[in-house]
């Protein structure tokens, strides 16, 4: 066991704060749900797309890596790139990107 002796309380305070909340991120990346292999399929990539245009999300390849990757690395992958999915599911992705 580790024994750290603090000078004050507050020094304390805050260790124990970065402890949980490291703990909580690595339970967080632990639990995330990936896709099973052959998951994503041509049409369920350009489905995604479109919904994500119709909910008002952006499709700007930053925003989706950051919000939904495995959309963003289906997509890339099977379309060899983010820009070409876009494309195939109707829209103008110099269009889409820009302006969100």
């Amino acid at each position: 066991m580790l024994y750290i002796k603090f000078k004050n309380i507050a020094s304390k305070a805050s260790l124990l704060i970065i402890l949980n909340y490291m703990a909580i991120k690595k339970e967080a990346a632990k639990n995330k749900e990936k896709k099973p292999r052959g998951f994503w399929s041509e049409l369920l990539i350009i489905d995604k797309i479109k919904e994500r245009r119709e909910s008002g999300l952006s499709l700007s390849p930053h925003k989706v890596q950051a919000e939904d990757s495995s959309l963003y690395a289906a997509a890339s992958s099977c379309f060899n790139s983010w820009g070409k999915a876009v494309e195939a599911a109707g829209y103008d992705y110099l269009g889409t990107s820009q302006n969100n």
